[in-house]
Order: C-alpha cells, then structure tokens, then sequence
C-alpha cells in the first residue's frame, strides 16, 4: 500500500532501547531537515543511502541526546501524537529560521 504524504514532509528515524518494541522503555529519533531527507527525495532513489555522521541532523531530545535513548516511551496512544508535534516542531524551525 503506498504512503502519500504531502511534499516536504520529512524522513525520521526512531529507535528503541530493546529488540522490540513491547520491551523497550526508551527511544529516540533523528532527522535531517536538507532535501536528501524528504520522504519523496529519499525513495525517488535506490539505494537509500542516508548519513549518520552528517551535522545536520535533528535530534528529537537535542543534540545532547545523539545516539542515546533518552525520551520515556510514552503510554500507547500518545505515542502517534509524539511523532506528529516532534515532526511538526522541526517544520516549524525550518520554515522560520
């Protein structure tokens, strides 16, 4: 089933502190707001090659947080309403800075 998303919307990566989700307890995640990011830029190519060393890149807990599992995973339906106002944060950023 394809994912239509509008233009610009970007790419996150979240990860977990355990090998699934029903045991982990902490996660993260992490974005890049320049154009190799955007979802419809980043699967327009093969391979998807994306770069974790890049300083670029949004942490959802700050930049302190790189690499780590700092953020409380929340109950389960708060957990969709994290991502969307984390993704929206980001947009905001970018679109006044």
């Amino acid at each position: 089933m394809p994912v239509n998303l509008p233009g610009g919307t970007p790419l996150a990566i979240r990860f977990y502190d355990a090998t699934t989700l029903q045991s982990a307890t902490f996660f993260n995640a992490v974005s890049d707001l320049t154009e190799a990011w955007n979802w419809e830029t980043a699967f327009s190519e093969a391979p998807l090659v994306l770069s974790l060393a890049d300083s670029t890149l949004v942490w959802q807990d700050g930049s302190d947080s790189a690499f780590r599992t700092t953020i409380p995973i929340p109950e389960p339906a708060g957990l969709a309403a994290g991502a969307a106002i984390f993704m929206i944060q980001r947009r905001r950023r970018s679109s006044s800075g």
